[in-house]
């Protein structure tokens, strides 16, 4: 028992312990963690610290004299508390450290990792659960699905969530695939049920079993084939017999009937037959000359032997590669019998023969074969060269020049790569120029494919790709730095009704503040009669207001609903007040996609109309920055009474509204003009006008707005 009044003993205890917790908790593995606290400190007494029933001490006494001094007992167990505190901050990560910084005490730290990660490690336990239910044998060796599926029982057995055996098994037999569905089937129907300890040494060897049943002899291929030949010719013969009177003698009855199906004689039996003997002793000499023309003379012979039917380059020792390396992958090599052969290594070679330039790419080292074979496939498709066969020898040359790399001999029926032929030149210096497209087309920058294709047709490089990618196989590097926006189609699309679509944005801020300190504005289009209406604004959440403002406008003096309402992402669109509306008045919203300002194309061009028209206004008028407020609403109200192409000349007041509008009432922005202010003059020997500068027209009244330079005062006038 951790005696708490003696700090050495907890500080020897400690120091141990931080050696044997191994696990550091982050947010899935606190169960883990948990499994590994829990029994270490009760078996010393001390988890109680940590679940708050070891509670601390008074921190003063008073002894018989009546005296107050510390109490020893809260100075050992803050010793202590401090102890497993620290104990407890070394088995955290960053991730978890952050939930207790700040804590004093280790049972305030344990309870709020308790509060925080708990539930999330029910998520781990779903996780693996469901990995052990989808879990596939696939093309994996019994042995191995056999630990990968115990590993995943093993963690959920760490965490407290062990399976149970019934369903252990069922999972296990499930996920073997088709072809042990005999066996799982066979392991289901026995009672009582066999254990998941039982199942694995029998699936193993069933395995084995299964494995040697589909092994066949090598050496009986070629007396089936010939057997096969021969006695497919001749078909059983029966003649019906002449005499309906049962024969007393059976077995001599139905020896008469039967026919030879090699001489066609009546009562001889093939096995006896003469023919039969006769191609017995010739098959077993076929059988004998074809295994000698397949004898191995010499058992680690250097040379190589081009094979049509090795889809890779083979060989059996990995010393005779330039840089092997250990094979990790789960493809084995496919031999005529259906047997299997491992892969231990794989690398290259710089030449396939002295003197010759015929370098070998994805070498695969079989120890179980006997010969070196060069993949003709692969030296066609690869290297891009012309292999020629004819009944002595063979030539290598390279497909675009023509030259000779090297010749082989016809040796007892195999092709042989001569090692020491004059024939065999050494092209190195040739063969650096020929490259994949792929690596032409990083040597030169990365251009269009269509640019490799014609340097390969003027002969300034060579392409060893019989026929050259297009850009659809682009490499990554392009990808990355020349990635480019997709092109718009032209979308002639229009809504059939006024504000079945209403378009929206929001201009600013403006570099310059209006008069009345304006610096953004929102625009609104309707879709069908392209009609425009323009708020200034002072601050952009001022926007909602002015929605609703001109929401309520249309449904009351034009009595009709907006349905849809289309804008780009920005937060005055998307914030849940704005959002919530919409949706409590079933308007559509739709966005555009971020960085995508062309989806909100018709608002786009709109503005850029809109700006153009009132600087030009401004810069004929003379008129201060300032004013682009007054500009900005002159040009909408213009525009609103212009005809327009995608109105078939139409207007969009005109289309809105049902009516033309009234030209005789315009007048040109920022001109002089004199309008008549005999009711604001202070006596009658006042001044009737004043010279002021036309600002636009009022949407409050039918007048005209005028500025006075002198006073800086704006008049709404009918009388100018």
């Amino acid at each position: 028992m951790a005696d708490l009044s003696s700090p050495s003993l907890p500080v020897l205890l400690l120091n141990t312990m931080v050696h044997m917790l191994t696990i550091k908790l982050t947010s899935s593995n606190y169960l883990l963690l948990r499994n590994q606290f829990v029994p270490l400190l009760t078996s010393q007494e001390l988890f109680g610290f940590l679940d708050g029933t070891i509670i601390a001490p008074s921190l003063m006494v008073t002894d018989s004299n009546g005296v107050t001094k510390p109490n020893p007992s809260y100075s050992s167990w803050l010793h202590t508390n401090q102890m497993l505190l620290s104990l407890l901050y070394s088995s955290l990560t960053e991730e978890s450290m952050s939930e207790v910084l700040g804590l004093q005490h280790s049972h305030e730290a344990w309870q709020v990792l308790e509060a925080s990660f708990s539930n999330k490690s029910k998520t781990r336990e779903l996780q693996l659960k469901d990995e052990l239910q989808l879990m596939q044998r696939g093309s994996r060796s019994i042995a191995e699905f056999s630990r990968l599926f115990k590993g995943l029982c093993d963690q959920l057995a760490a965490i407290g969530r062990p399976i149970d055996d019934t369903e252990k098994m069922h999972w296990y037999l499930r996920a073997l695939g088709p072809d042990y569905k005999i066996f799982s089937t066979t392991m289901m129907s026995q009672l009582p049920l066999p254990s998941s300890s039982d199942i694995v040494p029998k699936a193993l060897s069933h395995e084995i079993f299964a494995r040697s049943v589909n092994h066949l002899p090598s050496n009986s291929v070629y007396y089936a084939q010939q057997t096969s030949k021969m006695t497919g010719v001749k078909k059983w013969k029966s003649r019906p017999s002449t005499s309906s009177t049962p024969s007393v003698n059976m077995k001599s009855s139905s020896t008469s009937s039967i026919y030879c199906q090699l001489c066609d004689k009546e009562g001889n039996l093939a096995k006896r037959c003469w023919s039969f003997l006769k191609l017995k002793k010739k098959q077993s000499a076929h059988l004998a000359e074809a295994f000698s023309a397949c004898s191995i003379q010499e058992l680690n012979n250097p040379e190589w032997f081009p094979d049509s039917c090795a889809t890779s380059h083979m060989t059996n020792n990995p010393d005779n590669l330039d840089d092997p390396a250990t094979y990790s992958g789960n493809e084995r090599v496919m031999v005529g019998n259906g047997q299997s052969l491992p892969i231990s290594h794989i690398g290259y070679v710089s030449t396939a023969a002295p003197h010759s330039s015929i370098p070998l790419s994805n070498i695969l080292v079989v120890p179980s074969i006997k010969k070196n074979l060069i993949s003709i496939s692969q030296l066609t498709k690869q290297i891009n060269f012309r292999v020629i066969f004819d009944s002595l020898r063979l030539i290598i040359q390279d497909r675009v020049t023509g030259t000779v790399l090297g010749v082989g001999r016809c040796e007892n029926g195999l092709y042989v790569l001569d090692q020491h032929h004059h024939a065999l030149v050494s092209l190195l210096s040739t063969h650096k120029l020929r490259a994949s497209a792929q690596l032409w087309h990083a040597r030169l920058g990365h251009p269009n494919y269509r640019i490799i294709s014609s340097l390969s047709r003027l002969g300034s490089i060579l392409c060893s790709d019989r026929s050259l990618p297009n850009n659809s196989n682009i490499c990554v590097g392009c990808r990355l730095g020349k990635s480019h926006r997709l092109p718009f189609s032209l979308n002639d699309e229009h809504c059939s009704m006024p504000f079945d679509r209403l378009y929206c944005d929001l201009w600013g801020p403006s570099p310059v503040s209006s008069v009345t300190r304006y610096i953004y504005y929102a625009i609104f289009i309707d879709d069908c009669t392209r009609f425009s209406w323009m708020f200034p604004l002072k601050h952009k959440f001022d926007f909602f207001d002015t929605f609703v403002n001109l929401q309520h406008y249309i449904e009351t003096q034009l009595s009709i609903k907006i349905k849809s309402f289309q804008c780009d992402g920005g937060t005055e669109f998307t914030n849940n007040k704005f959002s919530s509306h919409l949706h409590s008045c079933g308007i559509v919203l739709r966005l555009a996609c971020p960085y995508t300002p062309s989806q909100n194309g018709v608002a786009e061009r709109k503005h850029r109309h809109v700006i153009e028209t009132s600087l030009t206004l401004m810069f004929h008028a003379h008129v201060p920055v300032s004013l682009w407020v007054e500009a900005f609403s002159t040009a909408v109200f213009l525009i609103n009474r212009l005809p327009s192409p995608s109105l078939d000349g139409k207007n969009p007041y005109e289309i809105l509204f049902g009516k033309s509008p009234d030209y005789s009432m315009l007048r040109t922005f920022g001109c002089l003009c004199f309008p008549y202010l005999k009711y604001y003059s202070p006596n009658k020997l006042s001044l009737k006008s004043a010279p002021c500068v036309f600002l636009g027209y009022s949407t409050l009244h039918k007048g005209f707005r005028c500025l006075d330079r002198k006073t800086h005062r704006v008049y709404v006038s009918r009388h100018v």
